[in-house]
């Protein structure tokens, strides 16, 4: 037992910031297993919650939603349908001579247009494909269709619906097309475009929640109506927020689509992705060492380029300190150290600890032992009341001393300054004057 007591000793971390390579490996491997034992139930949980409500969020949710898009398709069916069969009954009801009279299109147009919504313009083309007579807002008389695809469409089938384009008019729209023989050698098309709008509007009518949007897609798999859902402006407010929130915010929305229509699967990577996310980022909470800034208070030195005090260091630590990340806190310490030669004290800001479990104290209690073996000292500032007093009930308060506490960083500034700086020539001090680094003096 006092051989293996002496190894551990002799592999302790020095503090010159070169950790021993055994006593990292020993405590990542501390650190691994506890996260593991933590995290494993949840997973499980995770899994199991999974499986047992998919069939209820399919009744809940899949369901309902096929309802309402059937609902949805019959009603676009409809619409379409009926000005099918208006083109048809104009096609039946004048001549061919009638329908490439300009005046009588005129007409034609502003009747479907005051009877009917949607109708953006009609056309009569004949059966070389040239646009004999036209009637709408565009300059497409003469235009030839002969070699485009709907027009040998609507030759064979007698009718032709297209899918949304831009075609000649510039703007998204489809067509519904209809075929005039009548037995007669002068065989026309009637053809109409239909606005886009139409179909948001028809989603409209059927309630759906602001929260969802409806994708109209083509057999050819084209999307023909706009995605208003896709708020391109939320990405990019989370990459300027975060941008680990973006990406995983980009990956959930990839993913989704990808699975559809199984989008519980993207969610559930988003999920995921946001569950390591956070363990990741509570392992590395954020550190900041600090000095006087010209406002009088305690800012990022690196931040605003400030000097830092030799004998000093004002580490500011933004986070928990709980088994995930406590070897953080103390590397971060331990490199301290070794990097400053003439370094005397510790000040640790712990105005965001709010979380301190027994890892902390463990880690906490040793580092004191070992630092002040070594010649150094560790105080604290700002630490808030169930903080202060989970070290009261576990004794560490009382061994660091109670007159290592601070309310703030300029207390212990002031306290523990005059000691620092006994014999030294640090003239003038980062945290009493406003000191810039030489390459970034202002």
């Amino acid at each position: 037992m006092r051989l293996f007591k002496r190894e551990i000793e002799n592999k302790q971390t020095n503090f010159y910031g070169k950790p021993e390579r055994n006593y990292d490996k020993l405590l990542r491997a501390s650190i691994f297993l506890i996260s593991l034992v933590a995290i494993t139930p949840l997973i499980i949980l995770t899994v199991i919650n999974y499986f047992q409500y998919r069939k209820a969020y399919e009744a809940d949710i899949i369901y309902p939603l096929t309802r309402q898009t059937n609902n949805l398709k019959n009603n676009l069916e409809s619409f379409i349908q009926e000005r099918i069969s208006v083109l048809k009954y104009i096609a039946q009801s004048y001549t061919s001579e009638e329908l490439s009279n300009p005046k009588i299109l005129f007409q034609i147009y502003h009747s479907l247009r005051n009877s009917f919504g949607g109708f953006v313009d009609i056309g009569i083309i004949d059966e070389n494909g040239l646009q004999i007579n036209y009637v709408g807002p565009y300059q497409l008389l003469g235009k030839n269709y002969k070699s485009q695809k709907w027009f040998n469409n609507v030759v064979f089938k007698g009718v032709d619906v297209s899918e949304v384009f831009m075609g000649f008019r510039g703007f998204p729209h489809f067509t519904i097309s209809v075929f005039k023989t009548n037995n007669t050698n002068n065989p026309l098309i009637i053809r109409a475009s239909i606005n886009t709008e139409i179909l948001k509007e028809k989603i409209e009518s059927q309630e759906i929640p602001s929260h969802t949007d409806v994708f109209i897609v083509s057999q050819s798999g084209l999307l023909q109506k706009k995605m208003g859902l896709i708020n391109l402006y939320g990405f990019i407010h989370d990459w300027k927020a975060q941008k680990y929130d973006g990406f995983i915010g980009l990956i959930t929305f990839i993913t989704t689509l990808y699975f559809a229509p199984h989008i519980d699967y993207g969610i559930l990577i988003g999920v995921i992705l946001s569950l390591a996310l956070y363990i990741q980022r509570g392992m590395r909470p954020e550190i900041a060492f600090l000095s006087k800034h010209p406002d009088t208070t305690f800012r990022n030195r690196a931040r605003f380029g400030l000097a830092q005090c030799k004998h000093i260091a004002v580490i500011r630590y933004n986070g928990s300190l709980v088994f995930k990340n406590v070897n953080y806190l103390e590397n971060t310490i331990l490199r301290t150290i070794g990097n400053m030669p003439e370094l005397k004290y510790i000040v640790i800001v712990g105005n965001a600890i709010n979380e301190f479990d027994a890892s902390g104290d463990y880690m906490l209690g040793n580092l004191i032992d070992r630092i002040r073996e070594a010649g150094y000292d560790l105080f604290f500032t700002g630490l808030n009341d169930s903080v202060l007093d989970t070290m009261k009930r576990t004794l560490l308060y009382y061994k660091i001393g109670v007159d290592h506490f601070f309310r703030n960083v300029a207390m212990a500034v002031e306290a523990l300054w005059d000691s620092a700086h006994r014999f030294s020539n640090e003239d003038p001090c980062p945290l009493k004057e406003v000191v810039y680094e030489k390459n970034n003096l202002k």
